[in-house]
Parts: C-alpha cells; structure tokens; sequence
C-alpha cells in the first residue's frame, strides 16, 4: 500500500526525507517540505506545532493557512480546554491518527473548543501524528487538514504518512531541539529593542551576532560606525585597531574597556561600552564566549529616553518629549516655543505624564527620568 501510495501521488520519499532533515537544522524552510507532503495527501492546509504539555503555552508553530493571531487566541484563551492535544500526546509513538479518532466529529462540534475556535478557523477533520520529546515537557504534532465539506482522509494517505513517519520524527525531534533556542533569539532580539540605546552581541573571535534597531540606526547613518563581514569597525583612520583590541580584551579576557570613538561628521564621538558575557547568559546563541556593546550616541540621549518612558509608563510622543525636555531643565515656556505649542498645552501634556507615572510633581518627575537614566545608561 506504502509504494502504491507513493507511485500514485509522484512523491520522492527520498527527496523528501532529506528535506525534513535539511529544515530541522535549519538549512532549508519547513515549508517547502510540508507544502510537497500536503500535495500528496491531498490537503490543503498543514501545521507544525511543538507544544508544552505541562501549561498552556505554544513553543512554535508553522502554519499555512492559519495566521500567528489565531495561535496567540489559541494559546491565550483555548489551549486549556483543547480536548485533541492531550490525546495526540498521548498516542503511541510511531502511530497515526485521525481527528476522528481522538474524539469523534459528531462530539468534537458539541465542544465549545470546536465552535469557537477551531471551527471558526477553517478547521474540521485532519490526519497528523505526535511525538512525545524525552525528557521534556514538550511534544511535536504535525497536522493535514481538509476544509469543512470534505471527505475524511483514506488508507492511502494513512499508509503514505506512515512510511514517512519515523524519519519525519526524527527530524521533528531535532527541530524541537533547536526552535527554542530560536524563540530565545527573538525574545532577546525584542528585549534588546526595548532598551532604547544601541546594542550589540559578539559572539565568538569578535563577530557580530545580534543587533538591536538602535544599533543598526547608527550603522546606516554611515558616521564613524559600520558592520563588515560580521566584523565591528569605525570610520575614522587609524581607530579599527583600538576597537578590535577592545572587543579582544572583553571577549578573550573578560576586561570590560570604553572607548570614545570620534565621528567623520564632526558631531560629538561615540561612546562604545565593550562589556565581557559569561558563558550562562550566552545559551542558545552561536558561541560560548562573547561581549556585548552598547553605543552611546550623545545626540540620541533625548530620544532613547523618551523612547524608554513610551515603552514603559504609555506616554505619548509628546508627553515623553516634554517630560524629557523639563528633565534637561527646560522650563514650560521654552518646552512650548521650541514644540510650537501653547504653554497650556505644554502644561496638559505634562499633568497627563504625571498621571502616567504616578508622580505629583515636577521634581519627582525629574528624578523618575534622572533614575531611568542612570538605570539604562541611556
């Protein structure tokens, strides 16, 4: 039946056998492997999902007709009272299985999981598989679906999954392996966004691995500051040589060194803090040694902070921007003139930022700002 199935439907096991291993180490997208799968079981929507089976929390999941929203409602308000996934986890390993054999349809649409969510969504009858991830709280399901309407899928494509089912496991384990080290990436990623100053992570000999988009502002600006061959480098003559040294030092040594790095343009230099990393914070990026940079742009000191202050307490733009100038001792009249607003506005704009951060006064206001700064460096 396996090699029936396969010559019907055209499919290059071997081709595809070596594409799950090439995307579970992230040499080639999950995609184009599914999508093939998809093609040959006759559906026309798939799902990866790794999930934790301890809480209500999805670790990834790569869907083709399902967008990230629905998977944040799902983890926010449906995973708890999903009745397939524990019983996909629960399943033996190497067995497939219909949604109609975890719990029958004609039960499964008395469900409020069913009519508020997953038959909203496009979603009916499916074939798929789990695997449960040893010594782990997590377990991989991959999932064909069939729009409502359509028939239930048959023992061709039941003996077609099964064939491909112990490679596809393997390869699902491996991608579970690393996809949390990737979501660690890019919760770090926007973690480094929201600290409002340049930064930058240094991997292994001094190699750029991440930015966060302050850092890469400056970059673009072309003003003393650039990225090559993954490499961090000034624009001045003479002063790649101090930056590679300092970089050294943190990174080999673990000597955190300042350097004051002047800027074509004329404006006042930058300020590069090359701090060392110990090998525990860096887990589940590329090396085990590193250092981390932040720049500081003198200029950016008002948006970094405002910026900071948006992020933190919800201000608007012009509220951050007023409490900042009135940080830098500003009065409310030259704050109006240089906004082009009235000093009554000027004076709103502040209550409101009082509101906001729950101070009473102008002077606690001022220190609320001064002690971000000296918290953030900003």
């Amino acid at each position: 039946m396996q090699m029936i199935a396969t010559e019907m439907t055209g499919l290059d096991p071997a081709s595809v056998v070596a594409g799950m291993f090439r995307a579970a180490t992230g040499a080639a997208p999950w995609e184009e492997v599914l999508a093939s799968l998809a093609a040959a079981l006759d559906s026309e929507h798939y799902t990866l999902l790794l999930r934790s089976t301890r809480r209500i929390s999805v670790v990834e999941v790569l869907a083709n007709s399902i967008p990230a929203a629905v998977w944040t409602e799902y983890e926010d308000r449906f995973g708890g009272i999903d009745p397939l996934a524990p019983r996909a986890a629960a399943r033996p390993r190497g067995s497939v299985f219909t949604s109609d054999e975890l719990l029958p349809f004609d039960r499964l649409r008395r469900t409020p999981y069913y009519n508020e969510w997953m038959g909203r969504n496009g979603m009916r009858r499916f074939l798929g598989s789990s695997c449960h991830l040893p010594e782990s709280e997590n377990f991989v399901a991959v999932a064909f679906q069939r729009p409502p309407g359509s028939e239930g899928f048959g023992d061709e494509q039941r003996a077609l999954l099964g064939g491909l089912l112990p490679h596809l496991q393997s390869a699902m384990e491996t991608w579970a392996r690393f996809a949390p080290a990737s979501t660690r990436v890019r919760d770090l990623e926007a973690l480094l966004d929201a600290v409002g100053v340049g930064v930058a992570l240094l991997g292994d000999e001094g190699r750029v691995r991440l930015t966060n988009r302050s850092f890469i502002d400056v970059v673009t600006r072309g003003d003393g500051v650039s990225i090559s061959n993954d490499r961090l480098l000034t624009g001045t003559p003479g002063s790649f040589e101090p930056v590679a040294a300092a970089i050294t030092r943190a990174v080999d040594r673990g000597l955190p060194t300042t350097l004051v790095v002047e800027r074509p343009s004329g404006k006042r230099p930058y300020r590069l803090h090359v701090v060392p990393l110990c090998e525990g914070s860096w887990r589940g990026l590329e090396g085990r040694r590193g250092a981390v940079v932040r720049l500081h742009d003198p200029g950016q000191r008002a948006t970094a902070l405002a910026h900071l202050l948006q992020k933190r307490y919800g201000l608007t733009a012009a509220e951050a921007e007023t409490t900042v100038r009135l940080a830098s001792g500003a009065s409310l009249a030259e704050i109006a003139e240089s906004s082009s607003r009235s000093v009554g506005t000027a004076r709103n704009l502040l209550k409101r930022a009082f509101a906001k951060t729950d101070t009473h006064r102008q002077a606690e206001l001022v220190c609320l700002v001064q002690r971000i700064e000296n918290e953030t460096g900003a």
